[in-house]
């Protein structure tokens, strides 16, 4: 009986066997993903040359008014640098950057506040309703007593839509600048500053309601949700701040929203600040050269900062090149582990001879196995190790001696195999050159052929015959259990390394 167990060990080296195919892979995906993340940030490439001309332009012109010394020319170059650090910083890790606008991840939740004055006058009064517009965080807003006649756009509020309005204030102004985003932005691995950016409000103007909505975009919609939950719960936690501050009131947050969508107004974020990082460089570049045409000593102004900011700007594409190769190579390493185990085909002699305990009567070598060398030699090291001689005829002349020695010297040799025909006879052709008395015999296919059963009755025993990356161990199985109903010993194998 077979032994189905499996050394991952050779599983490993018979795959990386297929080397120079892996690297072919990886360098596919390498070119694949480089090239999509390159066409993903092509418009923010695009936009952060648009004002390249006019930048330059108007950086020179402030650089014309030169610097009276040594010092001012240091100030005014560090401020360029330290400017430069700061907007490329911003470029590396804003989320802006990294959104497809054919895909932006956004949700959105709808607060509102109301006051017990408030919904008494309202239920005392229900049809003098006035729509409030929220306009501003710092809660301005014109009361019933003062409107401008002039003015047909004021809109007329009571004190009790007031002071409800000046609560909605207060959480929007928590919103934008009170959310404590720690946590969130090390879950994401940024910092607090760059989700922050990512909350927006907009006004409700809703007859019965003082509300506004509030709305996050990110790269994905999952990661919007998550964005948007955790801003709700800290407002819910601040609700009894704002009551000890404003009186009793009740916050209601309804209405949440996650989805996908298309958005062009996240290139247009992130190519302002494209456009301001490219500003600055032209004025660096500009500001050293005017400094030289002063006369002044601008040998040390950093140059240099105009070829780091480009390459700050392909760090994600290099990123995403090895991440492809990596990937590339991995996947097709796994595809070629779960094809052999899926074809079931022999893959390695000393592999196969210990799942069917057969005795090694020789292991041949392929024609090229001396011209082996670098990584093809290594990753055929444990099968080299296993061959009779890396000389063939050598290891024709050992399977003879030991079939001679298992015989007595004489007798019938049936080779048998999944094997083609023509090989096995060119075996036992080259076989026979050797022996006298031990004849070796091919029967021919004794799962399908009549003759072939017929001729290996005349056989004393049969040496299975096995070819690597051809032989099939199904096919093996099935020629044992013929062997075994007709009784015939088996010497052992002959495996050959194709």
């Amino acid at each position: 009986m077979r032994d189905k167990t499996i050394s991952m060990r050779l599983l490993i080296q018979t795959a990386f066997q297929k080397w120079r195919r892996m690297l072919v892979c990886g360098v596919i995906f390498m070119i694949l993903i480089s090239g999509w993340k390159t066409y993903r940030l092509l418009p923010q490439i695009k936009g952060a040359g648009k004002e390249e001309t006019a930048a330059s332009s108007e950086s020179t012109e402030s650089a014309d008014k030169g610097v009276s010394s040594e010092a001012d020319y240091k100030k005014n170059s560090d401020y360029f640098k330290q400017q430069i650090e700061h907007a490329s910083e911003y470029v590396n890790k804003s989320f802006y950057t990294q959104m497809d606008p054919n895909a932006v991840g956004m949700a959105s939740v709808d607060i509102s506040v109301s006051t017990p004055e408030l919904q008494k006058e309202r239920e005392n009064n229900p049809d003098s309703l006035a729509t409030v517009e929220l306009s501003s965080v710092d809660g301005t807003g014109t009361k019933a007593s003062d409107p401008s006649p002039d003015d047909s756009s004021v809109v007329v509020t009571t004190v009790a839509e007031q002071e409800a309005n000046n609560i909605l204030n207060a959480y929007k102004e928590f919103v934008l600048y009170g959310t404590d985003w720690t946590a969130m932005a090390e879950k994401y691995g940024t910092e607090p500053q760059y989700l922050q950016e990512l909350v927006e409000l907009s006004e409700n103007h809703i007859n019965d309601t003082i509300s506004a909505e509030i709305v996050i975009r990110f790269p994905s919609e999952q990661g919007a949700g998550e964005l948007i939950d955790e801003l709700t719960a800290q407002l819910q936690d601040y609700t009894s701040s704002v009551t000890k501050t404003y009186g009793e009131h009740t916050l209601t947050i309804n209405n949440r929203v996650t989805t996908t969508v298309t958005d062009t107004t996240v290139t247009d974020k992130a190519n302002s600040r494209l456009t301001m990082l490219n500003n600055l460089i032209n004025g660096n570049n500009s500001f050293g050269t005017a400094t030289a045409t002063l006369g002044m000593n601008s040998g040390n102004t950093d140059h240099s900062q105009v070829s780091v900011s480009r390459s700050d700007l392909l760090k994600p594409v290099v990123k995403y090149a090895g991440a492809g190769f990596v990937g590339g190579v991995v996947l097709y390493f796994l595809l070629v582990i779960l094809s052999l185990l899926a074809s079931g085909k022999v893959y390695n002699a000393s592999e196969m001879n210990r799942q069917y305990g057969f005795s090694k009567i020789a292991v041949v070598p392929s024609s090229n196995a001396k011209k082996r060398k670098g990584l093809d030699r290594l990753t055929h090291r444990d099968a080299s190790d296993y061959y009779s001689s890396r000389d063939r005829e050598i290891c024709w002349q050992i399977a003879n001696e030991n079939l001679s020695e298992l015989m007595n010297g004489k007798g019938t040799v049936a080779l048998i195999g999944d094997v083609d025909p023509g090989q096995l006879e060119k075996i036992a052709a080259e076989m026979n050159k050797e022996t006298s008395e031990l004849q070796i015999k091919t029967p021919g296919d004794i799962l399908s052929s009549p003759a072939a059963l017929h001729s290996l009755k005349e056989t004393d025993a049969a040496v299975i015959i096995a070819s690597i990356g051809s032989s099939d161990y199904r096919k093996t199985d099935r020629i044992l259990e013929t062997l075994h109903t007709y009784e015939k010993r088996i010497l052992g194998s002959i495996i050959l390394d194709q």
